[in-house]
């Protein structure tokens, strides 16, 4: 596998890079694609990748920060186009119509003593959601909750620490 990484490429803080890896079409290991990413400490941070090799799946994601608010998505991109050979029998009655394979979105807040996250998967079949709160020097505590659309299916877990010296620390934890 190769990977090649070009920093701050026209402007601070956006990278470009390659990944390129040799495999077999049946195992679908073979890779070559193309990234950028831009981060910026005020704004948040935006990516965007396609896949040369496979179909030209496009990936893009971005994560926008302001006062404390988290703001985020994500979406997969299958324009179904192959430059392979082995694609390209007589006769074939492949699909080769543009799909949206995934979208989720992100939204969470960050405070002095605690972050709190809520994010889908799945084109929002799965719901997570997230807590996590420093309750003083010596405890934190932090709970996560999981819901699927299609199953009904539900998970919820708590949990926490406390240093009662600095050698002894209690973690205990439900799911």
């Amino acid at each position: 596998e190769l990977e090649k990484t070009l920093a701050d490429v026209g402007t601070d803080g956006l990278n470009a890079t390659f990944k390129a890896a040799e495999g077999t079409a049946a195992a679908g290991s073979e890779k070559g694609v193309f990234g950028v990413d831009y981060t910026n400490a005020d704004l948040g941070r935006v990516r965007a990748s396609v896949d040369v090799i496979n179909s030209c799946k496009l990936n893009v994601d971005a994560l926008f920060t302001y006062e404390g608010f988290l703001f985020g998505g994500e979406a997969k991109f299958n324009p179904n186009l192959s430059f392979k050979s082995e694609d390209k029998k007589e006769g074939d009655k492949k699909d080769t119509g543009f799909k949206v394979d995934d979208y989720n979105v992100a939204l969470g807040y960050t405070g002095d003593d605690f972050n709190l996250g809520v994010r889908s998967e799945n084109k929002f079949d799965k719901v997570n959601a997230g807590y996590y709160q420093v309750v003083s020097d010596r405890a934190t505590v932090a709970g996560t909750f999981d819901y699927t659309r299609g199953s009904g299916a539900w998970n919820f877990g708590f949990g926490g620490s406390c240093n009662v010296t600095s050698d002894t620390t209690f973690q205990g934890a439900v799911r």
